[in-house]
């Protein structure tokens, strides 16, 4: 004989005891994989040269509030510098929740890496050559999107955006490569309440 035990519509019940449905636990709810288009070898970019440019789109289509948040995971990165110049690469995210959602571009300068590599000469007439290599773990980091109505979609913008500022000398033996490899976006949801 077994004994029925009473739970709403988000609570489980098994012979070890009751729980929250999966349903009600966060759970990653869309996720996008995104390869650069541009890794290897780079030249002057005054202007920003989009490396990874994705989307994500989710909609909310149950009868609950649901509080989202973004999961980011980037590639290691490397970048091969030559005396005098700098490189950058930044990454920007944007978003939109509502109906008819439509996240604006985002630009360069929320967060990424940089090099810069410059040796000065000990003599006037004395001119130095140099490559620096430099490599960054992978990371990951989270981003808190907020409410999402029944009914409402989020959609994510991500791009890591190549640049050069400052001085910049083309090298004669030129061995300048900047490699973003791949970004990974899971959107998380879990419910605002129980019922």
């Amino acid at each position: 004989m077994s004994i029925t035990i009473c739970t709403a519509s988000w609570m489980q019940s098994s012979p070890t005891g009751t729980g929250f449905a999966d349903a009600w636990r966060p759970r990653v709810v869309a996720e996008r994989f995104v390869t650069s288009t541009k890794d290897g070898d780079v030249q002057q970019a005054p202007d920003p040269v989009p490396f990874i440019d994705a989307e994500l789109t989710w909609t909310n289509t149950g009868k609950t509030r649901q509080r989202a948040r973004l999961g980011t995971q980037r590639a290691p990165r490397q970048i091969v510098a030559a005396n005098p110049n700098m490189y950058v690469l930044n990454d920007g995210i944007s978003w939109d929740v509502g109906l008819s959602p439509n996240a604006p571009a985002p630009y360069a300068g929320d967060d990424g890496i940089a090099c810069r590599l410059q040796i000065t000469p000990f003599a006037v007439n004395q001119i130095y050559y140099g490559r620096l290599f430099r490599g960054w773990p992978d990371s990951l980091r989270y981003d808190e999107i907020g409410t999402v109505l029944p009914g409402q979609s989020v959609h994510i913008r991500y791009r890591a955006l190549y640049s050069t500022p400052g001085q910049w000398r083309a090298p004669n033996q030129a061995l300048q490569t900047v490699r973003a490899y791949w970004v990974r976006l899971r959107l998380w949801a879990e419910p605002e309440a129980t019922p």
